[in-house]
Formats: structure tokens, C-alpha cells, sequence
């Protein structure tokens, strides 16, 4: 383990797909646009353009070749393809607890005894992919109450293991609404308007942004 394979599992976790073959295994991250423009009307593509030279700079030298990157209207999707046999591709393979895409793979126990400094590129990894912060996510309406939200489709295990590695780091989370009825439309508000599917959310862990800064961004928009 080290740091940059730290981020790049954590991107995988976060966001992340494995397709296998007999020989090969491709592996596809997906950084999705919350908004196609950020609060002051720049476009979040051109941010996550930006970004990538960084990202690039962190993670090909690990894997040894050129990312592949493909962008459309709504996100960038990096992938890499190697042989199964590679240590790279095994290390991932064991970390995600072999888990497929985003939505089944699960965090190694093993993740929890790395370093802290690892463990804070991890969640960066997995906050560039689902992390995102705006106006809109201001607690309370109240001055410097701004919030990072951390957005898991489906994959309730992962929201705890999230907020048990913050939790080593003394990063307190402020809430976690989970993607249930009754967490997101208890009074069938909703429901009864007839929008019967409305509760079907992502999980949101909500950290406060000034707690966040050890762990960061290294998507340019967001971390500005």
C-alpha cells in the first residue's frame, strides 16, 4: 500500500466498475457531473478536465499506462485495462472484496490498518467521485455551515465503512440520511402526491466542510 494506490482504490470503491475476462481485467471510474455548471456558472466539465492531469500524474505511474478517458454531457470516465495476473489488478481485486461494481464491492477490513495519510488519500479518492459540495447543501440556512455531501447509490455497507475510517481520523460526520422511506419521505408527503418512488435515493453521509479539509478534493471546483 501506498498513497497513490490508496486514491486509486478509493476512486474504485467510490465509483468504479470491473469487467473481466479470462485474461484481462478493465477497470472503468466514472466521475459524474452533480451540475453541468458550478454556483458561479462555470462549467464543471472544464474543472474536471483541469483535474485530471493531476489524477493522471497519480495514478498512471502506478498501473504503468495511459488512462483512457472518455467525457459526455454528464461525467469523465477513466478505465485501464491490464492482465489478471498483474499485482496492481490482484491488490485492487482484494481490497474491494472482489466485488464488481460500486454497488456490491465492500472495503477490506485490511484498509482500516493502513496509515492515516493513506487513509485520507482513499477518501479523497472516493470523495472526487462522489463527494459534492454546493450552496445548496448550507445546514440550517446559518453562515459557515456548508456541507460535503458523500452520495453511495445502493450500497449500505459501504456508507459505514465510510464513516468508520472518518471516525479514525477524528472527522466527525454530521448526519448519514440513508436511501429509505423513512428517512426521505416519512409523512408520505411525496407518496401521496403520487410520486410513489421518491424515497429511492442515494445514501448521503454530510460532513461540514471546515472538518473536512484534512481529506480534500482533487477535483478543482470542488475543492475551491
Amino acid at each position: 500500500m501506498n498513497a497513490q494506490m490508496a486514491y486509486l482504490i478509493g476512486m474504485v470503491l467510490g465509483n468504479g466498475e470491473i469487467q473481466r475476462t479470462n485474461r484481462e481485467t478493465t477497470i472503468t471510474i466514472d466521475i459524474p457531473y452533480k451540475n453541468l455548471k458550478d454556483d458561479s456558472g462555470l462549467e464543471v466539465s472544464v474543472y474536471v478536465g483541469s483535474s485530471l492531469v493531476d489524477i493522471r500524474g497519480i495514478i498512471e505511474p502506478l498501473i504503468g499506462r495511459e488512462l483512457i478517458v472518455t467525457e459526455d454531457r454528464h461525467s469523465t470516465k477513466l478505465s485501464f485495462t491490464k492482465n489478471n495476473e498483474d499485482y496492481a489488478i490482484r491488490e485492487i481485486m482484494r481490497f474491494v472484496g472482489s466485488g464488481v461494481h460500486h454497488r456490491n464491492m465492500t472495503m477490506s477490513d485490511e484498509l482500516f490498518l493502513i496509515s492515516n495519510d493513506e487513509k485520507l488519500e482513499l477518501l479523497r479518492g472516493i470523495a472526487d467521485v462522489t463527494g459534492h459540495i454546493r450552496r445548496s447543501n448550507n445546514a440550517f440556512g446559518q453562515p459557515g455551515a456548508h456541507r460535503v455531501y458523500i452520495e453511495i447509490p445502493g450500497n449500505w455497507s459501504m456508507v459505514i465503512s465510510i464513516a468508520n475510517m472518518l471516525k479514525d481520523l477524528d472527522i466527525p460526520v454530521q448526519t448519514i440520511n440513508f436511501g429509505h422511506p423513512n428517512f426521505r419521505d416519512g409523512k408520505l408527503k411525496k407518496y401521496n402526491e403520487g410520486k410513489v418512488d421518491y424515497w429511492k435515493k442515494e445514501h448521503q453521509l454530510k460532513i461540514f466542510a471546515n472538518e473536512f479539509i484534512p481529506v480534500g478534493f482533487n477535483i478543482k471546483h470542488k475543492q475551491r
